[in-house]
This record gives structure tokens, sequence and C-alpha cells, in this order.
């Protein structure tokens, strides 16, 4: 009886030590997972990295747009339109396309998995922003 005991109290134990070693371990992985997922504040990269060039170069071809309107005919002030807004479409594409190379590298850097907008998050994530405006000053 006494030896049915101990063995019953060492299997308990031992149960015991499973949960509390699988607990560290799930509550360990959890962490890890928050930290795998990287956010970013587009609307804070828009306002301080893609915004400041794409209106400088939209008011500098408005005001040669004003200037060389008066001159041309209708046909090809739609022309000299189209022109501009494909000049700010390569702009656009150019600094999104430096965004995503300056996310990438941030990703790899800090070893997240994944990096969404903050605009979609609850709750949970590592703020990168900061490092993605960095590396992006870097880069210029």
């Amino acid at each position: 009886m006494l030896k049915e005991r101990r063995y019953l109290a060492i299997f308990v134990g031992l149960v015991v030590l499973t949960l509390v070693l699988a607990g560290v371990f799930v509550s360990s992985a959890q962490g890890q997972a928050e930290q795998e997922i990287g956010i970013i504040n587009m609307e804070v990269i828009f306002t301080e990295y893609l915004a400041p060039p794409l209106f400088a170069a939209r008011d500098q071809m408005q005001q040669e747009f004003e200037e060389k309107a008066e001159e041309l005919s209708d046909e090809e002030k739609n022309q000299l339109f189209i022109d501009y807004q494909a000049k700010l479409e390569t702009i656009e594409i150019e600094y999104s396309n430096n965004i995503m190379n300056a996310v990438a590298k941030v990703a790899k850097t800090k070893g997240l998995s994944m990096v969404i907008d903050s605009a979609a998050v609850l709750h949970g994530g590592l703020d990168v922003t900061t490092d993605i405006l960095n590396e992006l000053a870097e880069q210029k």
C-alpha cells in the first residue's frame, strides 16, 4: 500500500511537471509568434517619405502645365496632362518600390516572418515604422 502511494505520488509529480513544462513552452512559443510579426504605420510612411517628393513633383508639373497650356490646343493640353500623370505614377512606383525594399530588409534583419499595416492590427506585433524610415533615409 505504501509502495502504491509512492508510485502514485511520483506519477502525479511527473504529470504536474509535464504540464508546467508544456505551459512554459506554449507561452514561450506565443511570445515568439508575437515578435515574428512586424507592424508598420503606412500613414506615417506616406506622410514622411512618399508625400513630400510626390507633392513637390505635382506642384512643379502643375506650374509647368499652367505656363505651357496658354499656347497649346485642347488636344495638346490633354496629351501634356497625360504625360504629367505618367511621370507622377513613375515617381510613386519608384518610391513604393523603395518602401517595399526597406520593409524586406528590416524584416530580414529583425527576423520577422511578416510585416503588416498597423491599421489592420488590434493588438501585438513589433512596430518597425521608425526602422523602415531610417532604412529609407539611408537609401537616399
